[in-house]
């Protein structure tokens, strides 16, 4: 629990976005709804009465935990060299650098079993978005493999008890202005499988994460507390997360794939690496050659954020009510990006003004300037009367293509002759330039 509270205690809300935190809290307590059925597991038995999925692995059980390799079990077999970087693209922008080789060589062999352990389901249409504000300086370098087998215990190779034979590893770690470590992601692919895996680890509490579930359970795995958690997030694709603390690192894993199965194993496994190695960031000290971008953001006042370049695409006037809450100037990967919100009571505006390097191209917008009409709108919004403790209204989100700029808005209580009136009073014509 203490890792919950460290990491909670970094996360940084606006007053506005701590409304609608609490607001959907309420909500969520008071309508929380039945979980989903799911398809059973060859390795679980499914308590559908209570959304819980119990996941029992192999014949034997060790329900106080593990028997540590020095304690009479078997040995990791001899390290094997990994293949070639792979191309395959990852996420997170980071590059695939190691390719986990398989050390039985396709044989068979016995395993420990796996832990005891049960994933609480959480329905995804209820998830709690979180805003978490990194420092105003950080910038973000490339993990090694020599990295990324450190960090998950191994010496020269990923640990075979972590079931990741086939899988194309690579990552990142985000360091702030002082030099310090932030966080690291490790982002993997399994060929001829629908598996992709993320490994967040930082020091001293939990990574952090733009997405929490108030279904999600904590339990205990040999004596180390542990949240275990698993989700439908949509088109066939099932989501597993194991968050804990182990020693000073906090690790939040999660597995996501068309296979449920294959999903709650490779968590379960996560979970049994406390046993056999653990997790760690000590270490993890990239070399300058290895950056891959730095961002720098800058608070301003309204003042100050009409004055700049990307001011013209601020409204010009909002509806009766709205404060300007905070706002600023972020530049990343050279896109430089205004933004900035304004609020009203439960209501507000949020926007963002994007401009990228000329030889770049711009991102898919909904609508292009000149073309946002309030029946346009509706079509990227969504009338709410239904939720419990909040006033019936539009939300909308939506992106603007403003010809030499990106504008990116998330509105809440606005009408949609509102919201077109807002984005046509501020917008310079498409293909213009702006300031």
């Amino acid at each position: 629990m203490n890792g919950y509270r460290s990491y909670f205690d970094r996360v940084r809300l606006s007053e506005a976005q701590h409304r609608r935190l609490m607001e959907a809290l309420d909500r969520t307590r008071r309508t929380r709804p039945a979980p989903k059925a799911h398809r059973p597991s060859r390795w679980a038995a499914a308590v559908a009465a209570c959304g819980v999925l119990a996941l029992a692995a192999y014949p034997i059980r060790h329900a106080g935990g593990l028997p540590r390799p020095s304690a009479g079990a078997a040995q990791s077999p001899a390290p094997v060299e990994t293949g070639a970087a792979s191309t395959r693209a990852p996420q997170a922008g980071a590059e695939y650098v190691l390719e986990v080789g398989d050390p039985f060589a396709g044989q068979h062999h016995s395993d420990f079993s796996l832990p005891a352990l049960e994933f609480t389901y959480c329905d995804f249409s209820k998830h709690l978005e979180l805003d978490y504000a990194p420092p105003a300086d950080y910038s973000v370098y490339r993990l090694t493999a020599e990295d990324i087998v450190r960090a998950v215990g191994g010496t020269e190779q990923a640990p075979w008890t972590l079931g990741w034979e086939g899988f194309a590893l690579g990552g990142n770690a985000w360091i702030d202005g002082g030099g310090a470590l932030l966080w690291a992601a490790i982002t993997g692919k399994r060929d001829g499988s629908s598996a992709e895996i993320e490994l967040w680890l930082a020091s001293g509490g939990l990574p952090p994460t733009d997405v929490a579930y108030e279904e999600a359970e904590q339990t205990e795995y040999d004596g180390t507390a542990v949240t275990l958690y698993y989700t439908d997030v949509g088109s066939g694709d099932w989501r597993y997360y194991a968050d804990f603390m182990c020693g000073d690192t906090g690790v939040r894993f999660q597995c996501t794939s068309r296979d449920q199965d294959e999903a709650a194993r490779l968590a379960a496994l996560a979970v049994r690496q406390i046993g056999y190695g653990g997790f760690t960031v000590e270490g993890l000290e990239p070399d300058e050659g290895a950056l891959v971008y730095a961002s720098r953001r800058t608070d301003l006042s309204l003042e100050d954020l009409r004055a700049d370049p990307l001011g013209a695409w601020l409204p010009a006037k909002l509806p009766e009510g709205f404060a300007f809450e905070s706002g600023g100037r972020q530049t990343m990967r050279d896109v430089d990006t205004l933004f900035a919100s304004w609020s009203r009571g439960y209501d507000y505006v949020e926007l963002s003004v994007a401009r990228f390097p000329t030889s770049a191209s711009l991102p898919a917008a909904d609508l292009k300037a000149g073309a946002v009409t309030a029946e346009a709108l509706k079509t990227f919004g969504r009338y709410v009367e239904d939720d419990a403790g909040d006033v019936p209204g539009w939300r909308f989100q939506f992106t603007v293509d403003a010809g030499a700029a990106s504008v990116r808005y998330t509105l809440k209580g606005l009408s949609p002759e509102e919201a077109a009136a807002l984005v046509n009073g501020a917008v310079p014509p498409a293909g213009g330039d702006g300031p």
